[in-house]
C-alpha cells in the first residue's frame, strides 16, 4: 500500500512524470481532476469552495462546511484507494491529507517557464504578455486554494522529499529515477504506518457520515481515530446533537464510537503518561474551567525509539510502538470524566512534529510536559525549550511547560504570597488617596501652596503622578489578577 504524492504547477510535466511513474510501478494512478469530479458526484460546491478559496479572507460559514466536507471525501478516497493497492496520486499537496501516514512519497514536478509560456501560447494562442499574465494567475489561484484548505505554502520546499526540474531531465529520465527512490526503505509500508492509514480512514469516513446527514451537515465537529476509537468534539452550542451522532455513525461497523462535549482543545505532550500524575489533574482543571478536551501526544525522541517498544526507525521511518499501559490509562480516566480528545504516539524528529502541528487548528493551550527524559537534566531543558520554540513558530495557540501552566494558570502558594500583600497595599493607597482627597487635588492643580501656579509646583506633581499611577496599577492589577485566578477566572 505504497503512496506517492506528485505535486504539480500548470503544464510543468507532472501528469506525465506520474503516470510514467505509475506505469513502471505497475501502481494504480488518480488525478486531481478525478476527484474533483467525484466530489461534485458526491453533493460538495467545488464552485463555492475553489471562488471562496481566492478571497483574502474567507469567513463564510458555508465555505467552511463545504471545506469540511470535501476534506473528508478527498481523504477517505485516497485512503480506500491506498487501501486497496499502491497508490501514485498528482494534484496539487495529496499528502497534507494523508498526516500521520509517514511512508508517503511525497514530490514536487518544476518546470522552466519558458518552456511552460510557449505551451500556453501555443494551446490558448495568447500573446507573451497575457500567456504569462496567465500562468502567474493561475499559479496564484493555486496558492491561495493550499493555503486555504490547509494553512500552509503551496510552494515550500519543506514539504516535500523530492523536487524534481524538468528542465534538466526529461520525463522518462526523471520517473526511472523516482522509481528507485519508491524503492527506498524510507517510503515503505511499515506495521505503524499501516495503522495510522487505518485510523485516518476511520476518522475520514466518520466525518464524510455527519457531513452527508441532513441533522449533522450543518454542525462543527472535530473528528479524530485513535487506536480503533473515534472521538467526535462537538462545541457546547451543539449539544443537542450529543444523540444524535452516535446514531448517524451507527453505519461505521466495528468501530466505538465516543463524542465529547468540547469549546476549545488542550494538547498534552509527554514522552510517557502516568493517570495519577499532578500535572493531569491540573490539567483536568483547566479543561474543565474552559470546557475543552485534552488531547494526548506521546512524543518519542528517534534515538530513543528502540527503547521506547518501537522498531528502529531507518532514516525516517516513522515506526511507533503499541499503545503502552500509561497512555492507555490516562485516555481511559479521560473518557470517564468526559473530557477525552483522543490520543497518539509521534516519532519527534524535527520534521514530524512540524507537519503534525502544521494540519491542527482548534488548540487553546499546548502543555510540554516530561519529554527527552534518556538525556541528562541540562540536555533535557535545552531540548524541552527548542521543542517549545519549534511549536510556538508553528501554530498561534500558547505553548507552556508544565511549570508555567501552574504558574500561569493555577492559583498556587506562591500566589498567596503576592495576593495578600498586593491587597494590603492597595486598600491602604486608596484609603489616604480617598481620605486626603482635597489635599491631593490642590497638589495636583497647583491651587494653594508657596509655589502657587509656578512651573516648579506642576512639574514637581507631574513627577509624583509619573510615580505615582504605576505603582498602585501594578498593585491593583497583581491583586485583581490573582483574585480571579484564585475564582477560575480567566
Amino acid at each position: 500500500m505504497q503512496i506517492i504524492c506528485v505535486s504539480r504547477g500548470t503544464l510543468s510535466g507532472g501528469t506525465a512524470l506520474a503516470e510514467g511513474l505509475a506505469q513502471r510501478l505497475g501502481y494504480a494512478c488518480l488525478s486531481r481532476e478525478e476527484l474533483i469530479e467525484a466530489a461534485v458526484k458526491e453533493g460538495v460546491d467545488m464552485a463555492r469552495l475553489e471562488g471562496e478559496s481566492l478571497r483574502p479572507r474567507v469567513t463564510s460559514e458555508r465555505w467552511i462546511q463545504e471545506r469540511e466536507h470535501y476534506l473528508a471525501f478527498a481523504t477517505t478516497t485516497l485512503c480506500e484507494r491506498a487501501r486497496n493497492g499502491p497508490l501514485v496520486y498528482h494534484g496539487l499537496t495529496g499528502h497534507l491529507l494523508l498526516t500521520g501516514v509517514d511512508h508517503v512519497l511525497r514530490i514536487r514536478v518544476v518546470d522552466d517557464e519558458e518552456h511552460r509560456l510557449r505551451a500556453i501560447m501555443q494551446s490558448l494562442r495568447l500573446d507573451r504578455r497575457r500567456a504569462r499574465n496567465h500562468l502567474l494567475q493561475v499559479e496564484d489561484d493555486r496558492r491561495r486554494w493550499v493555503q486555504a484548505l490547509y494553512g500552509v505554502a503551496w510552494d515550500a520546499s519543506s514539504n516535500y522529499d523530492f523536487i524534481v526540474n524538468l528542465q534538466q531531465v526529461n520525463v522518462e529520465n526523471a520517473a526511472s529515477a523516482l522509481v528507485e527512490a519508491a524503492r527506498l526503505p524510507d517510503f515503505k509500508l511499515t506495521p505503524s504506518a499501516e495503522r495510522a492509514l487505518e485510523e485516518l480512514y476511520l476518522a475520514s469516513r466518520a466525518r464524510l457520515c455527519l457531513a452527508r446527514d441532513p441533522r449533522t451537515a450543518q454542525a462543527r465537529f472535530k473528528v479524530r481515530c485513535d487506536h480503533g476509537v473515534v472521538t467526535v468534539a462537538y462545541p457546547p452550542w451543539q449539544s443537542h446533537l450529543a444523540g444524535t451522532i452516535p446514531e448517524v455513525l451507527r453505519a461505521l461497523e466495528g468501530v466505538e464510537v465516543r463524542s465529547t462535549m468540547a469549546a476549545s482543545n488542550i494538547l498534552w505532550i509527554q514522552e510517557e503518561f502516568d493517570a495519577s500524575s499532578e500535572t493531569l489533574g491540573e490539567i483536568l482543571q483547566i479543561a474543565g474551567r474552559w470546557n475543552a478536551s485534552v488531547e494526548l501526544l506521546r512524543l518519542i525522541p528517534p534515538e530513543d525509539a528502540a527503547g521506547n517498544g518501537a522498531a528502529p526507525p531507518s532514516a525516517g521511518s516513522g515506526d511507533t510502538p503499541a499503545i503502552p499501559n500509561g497512555l492507555r490509562e490516562t485516555l481511559g480516566k479521560l473518557n470517564r470524566v468526559g473530557l477525552a480528545g483522543g490520543g497518539r504516539t509521534l516519532v519527534g524528529e524535527n520534521r514530524r512534529i512540524v507537519e503534525f502541528f502544521s494540519a491542527r487548528s482548534g488548540d487553546s493551550l499546548v502543555v510540554v510536559g516530561d519529554v527527552y527524559l534518556s538525556g541528562p537534566h541540562a540536555a533535557r531543558l535545552r531540548k524541552t525549550r527548542e521543542l517549545q520554540a519549534l511549536i510556538s513558530d508553528t501554530i498561534r495557540a500558547p505553548v507552556v511547560s508544565a511549570e508555567d501552566l501552574r504558574r500561569r494558570f493555577l492559583f498556587g502558594f506562591r500566589d498567596v504570597a503576592h495576593l495578600l500583600p498586593a491587597g494590603v497595599l492597595t486598600l491602604l493607597l486608596y484609603l489616604v488617596l480617598f481620605h486626603r482627597q482635597a489635599g491631593v487635588l490642590h497638589f495636583v492643580t497647583g491651587a494653594r501652596g508657596p509655589f502657587d501656579r509656578s512651573w516648579l509646583n506642576h512639574s514637581l506633581a507631574a513627577l509624583v503622578l509619573t510615580a505615582f499611577v504605576p505603582i498602585i496599577a501594578g498593585l491593583y492589577g497583581s491583586f485583581t489578577g490573582r483574585l480571579m485566578k484564585l475564582f477560575g477566572i480567566d
